[in-house]
């Protein structure tokens, strides 16, 4: 064994001490950094009364969408000309009672983001080409999705309190589909709204009257939806995620400036829960895959929120919220490998755009080029700030070392800036993590980028996944992770082990 494997190896028993030595979960603090930036009344008088903070141009601003790069709104239009023949098929009730009838959930959220995506190709496309090409069949889609009786995932149909199986159209809930939809639709209104209202004005009006329903008037009345926090919950990736998306609801849909700043604030003080669950280090412990849905969601809607008051709401100086960007860096191994431990995929899938706003916003110039990096690799520009991240300094981060005390989260590699070599990682942690495996004590190895020693990681998500059921899948036992078996008794789930 050469010199450096066993420094290497010295290092990884070093840093496993180290991991299995530390018992103690910390447990979240009520830092409450969002709300105690700015009091309600104060927010009254800074929050945009219309639609002045959109970044981007209207429709009409034709010349502004023309002066993009001619490659981005070639491959806009190419995708919408695909979507131009989609069938807007029903989701059916079959599909929904799959669910509880097989534990099958990929059926339905298949055909519900198909037409979400149909939706969203045509919408950019007509965005990028402007010559109403495109009209009718984003008219045709947002018909379908409102005709539809819920935005809510099979999966998720309990959170409206009356269990799984079929949705009450009258008891309408939110969940990562219903925030989703809400979203896009209120975007295509900013967008489409006047030329919408020159076909008939009932198409504005039902897009007007669906999101009200569905997105706005739930998330008003209700303060008991488990994600928001509010009543004492634990909460996990589907707050950030969630509550940015309602946020455009409101900042797009809603005219009553009372209301929008009461559930502007609300958004705050729900959003204020999922930083308060994370540890000062910022790890996130269900995995880099889930991080755009976690930390990244949470960037985008303090992003929002920054522009929506005029800049009065920035908390991106926080050591935290430096923390939590970071740690996306943290878990890189090699394009595209990332430490997957819990349900993270080992291929991450990053946006790049988020990664470089992210790091422009914390200052944070390894995070900046990371993002400039993946952008490079994957082509994968933004339509408005695709110049400043061509010419940005582009590099991967293939730090050295990392250890993350709070999540018990270490890698290291055999040589900083080079994929020669090792690269290790570990986890300590509990088995009661969002997303848990039983996994303490588990490791991952790689040599010159290529994977030698790994983690299963998660397969195809089922009613059984995310229920008392969970740990009878074969890669939630540590068994199947790189742990021992100590007279036939494997690890046991629950924050205690």
């Amino acid at each position: 064994m050469n010199k450096k494997v066993i420094q290497f190896a010295i290092k990884t028993i070093c840093l496993s001490v180290i991991l299995l030595s530390i018992t103690a979960h910390l447990s979240a603090r009520e830092r409450n950094l969002i709300e105690n930036s700015i009091t309600k009344e104060e927010l009254a008088l800074v929050l945009a009364k219309g639609t002045e903070w959109v970044p981007t141009p209207a429709y009409s601003n034709r010349e502004a969408w023309e002066a993009r790069l001619s490659d981005v709104r070639t491959s806009m239009i190419k995708r919408g000309e695909e979507a131009l023949n989609f069938k807007w098929d029903i989701v059916k009730a079959t599909d929904y009672l799959e669910f509880i009838r097989s534990g099958n959930r990929t059926g339905m959220q298949t055909l519900f983001d198909a037409r979400s995506r149909m939706l969203s190709d045509l919408t950019n496309a007509e965005l990028a080409e402007g010559k109403g090409r495109f009209i009718d069949a984003i008219v045709n889609g947002v018909w379908a999705i409102c005709e539809q009786s819920t935005w809510v995932y099979s999966a998720h149909i309990y959170v409206a309190g009356k269990g799984n199986g079929l949705p009450d159209p009258e008891n309408p809930a939110i969940d990562l589909g219903a925030g989703n939809i809400g979203a896009q639709l209120s975007w295509i209104h900013y967008y489409f709204s006047e030329t919408f209202d020159k076909i008939h004005p009932q198409i504005s009006e039902t897009l007007r009257k669906n999101i009200r329903q569905r997105i706005l008037d739930p998330y008003y009345n209700h303060d008991d939806f488990w994600w928001m926090g509010l009543d004492g919950r634990r909460v996990n990736n589907w707050n950030p995620w969630i509550n940015h998306n309602v946020m455009q609801c409101i900042l797009l849909m809603e005219t009553d400036h009372a209301k929008r700043t009461e559930n502007i604030f609300k958004v705050m003080r729900s959003i204020d829960k999922f930083i308060n669950s994370n540890h000062d280090d910022g790890g996130c412990d269900e995995g880099p895959s889930y991080w755009n849905l976690a930390g990244g969601r949470m960037f985008q809607a303090l992003e929002l929120l920054h522009r929506a008051t005029g800049g009065k709401v920035d908390i991106f100086d926080n050591s935290l919220i430096k923390n939590i960007g970071r740690y996306i860096y943290c878990a890189y191994i090699s394009d595209p490998y990332f430490v997957n431990f819990a349900d993270a995929a080992a291929k991450g899938g990053i946006d790049p755009n988020l990664v470089y706003r992210y790091g422009k916003a914390i200052g944070d110039t390894t995070m900046q080029a990371f993002g400039a990096f993946y952008a490079r690799k994957r082509k994968a520009y933004g339509v408005f700030d695709t110049d400043e991240i061509v010419d940005a300094e582009a590099s991967e981060p293939l730090i050295g070392e990392c250890w993350l005390p709070d999540l018990q989260f270490a890698v290291a590699r055999d040589k900083a800036g080079s994929r020669d070599g090792f690269f290790f990682a570990a986890k300590g942690g509990n088995n009661n993590e969002s997303h848990n495996h039983n996994d303490v004590g588990s490791c991952i190895v790689f040599y010159n980028g290529k994977p030698a020693l790994i983690d299963a990681g998660v397969g195809v998500y089922s009613r059984q996944t995310f229920s008392n059921e969970r740990y009878s899948i074969w890669t939630m036992q540590s068994g199947y992770h790189n742990l021992p078996v100590i007279n036939g008794v494997e690890q046991k789930e629950g924050g205690q082990y």
